[in-house]
């Protein structure tokens, strides 16, 4: 519903207070005309409440648009005061949103239409009775229905959660050790150049102890498996097995790593 604006310069000793201040600048008169119009402010803020921005925020960057107003108005124009600075304190807020309040960078055109895209679901929703389509915002803000989408999308770069976020409950119960973090550390990351280093080191190995060491340690393969499938017995198997593990471990060693070649786990 569009906010009904009471014109509060058609009084003429209202009036005549702005006059006065676009004459002389006083500003004690600047201070008192601000605080006499600081409801319309309230209003406006409140009609892009509920967007991720906390109401105080947007009263303060109302406040701010209202003393332009003030400043710009022209009295001689004849128009009401709250007609002339409605304009330009949403037209403030809507900045503030497009500008300082996305957590990512996106497009203005993104951020202007996801604006746009907001206000028609809420004029829509009260029209209709129900959520709109896709479709109908798009004729409403007179966009496509693609763009529609992506606008809609990109609601997620305003709020974003960070990595540590508090365990949902009673703010006055959360202690220090009550937050997680959303991202864990890898517990497999520790051993990565381990790895590669022994996969380098089997690489290197004589062929046939190469496919020995990869048949047991990635393959999985009993040591009779690997002596039926190589035609050999399983006591060799088993001393080829230790040869190839005692040079892998010096040649560790050797490199400054602690690692150990162990069966993957």
């Amino acid at each position: 519903m569009p906010l009904q604006l009471v014109s509060t310069g058609r009084r003429p000793e209202r009036r005549a207070r702005f006059v006065d201040y676009h004459r002389n600048g006083s500003p004690d008169l600047r201070e008192r005309l601000v605080k006499r119009h600081l409801p319309l402010a309230r209003r406006l803020a409140a009609r892009f409440a509920r967007r991720g921005v906390p109401y105080e925020d947007l009263y303060q960057v109302a406040s701010i648009g209202l003393i332009h107003a003030v400043d710009r108005f022209d009295p001689g124009r004849g128009i009401p005061f709250d007609v002339y600075a409605a304009p330009t304190i949403v037209g403030e807020i809507k900045h503030h949103f497009r500008d300082r309040s996305w957590d990512l960078r996106v497009p203005r055109r993104v951020q202007d239409l996801h604006l746009a895209v907001n206000t028609a679901v809420e004029r829509l929703s009260a029209q209709l009775g129900r959520s709109p389509t896709i479709g109908e915002l798009a004729r409403a803000v007179g966009a496509a229905d693609e763009d529609v989408v992506e606008a809609i999308d990109a609601g997620g770069a305003f709020n974003t959660r960070p990595i540590l976020s508090a365990v949902p409950g009673n703010d006055d119960d959360r202690r220090p050790d009550a937050d997680v973090m959303l991202a864990v550390d890898d517990a497999a990351l520790d051993g990565v150049e381990d790895r590669l280093m022994i996969a380098r080191l089997v690489e290197e190995s004589p062929p046939r102890e190469a496919l020995i060491l990869r048949m047991y340690f990635w393959d999985r393969r009993s040591q009779a498996v690997i002596a039926e499938r190589l035609g050999i017995s399983q006591m060799h198997v088993s001393r080829l097995l230790r040869r190839s593990i005692d040079r892998m471990r010096a040649r560790l060693a050797i490199d400054g790593s602690t690692g150990a070649a162990q069966r993957p786990g």
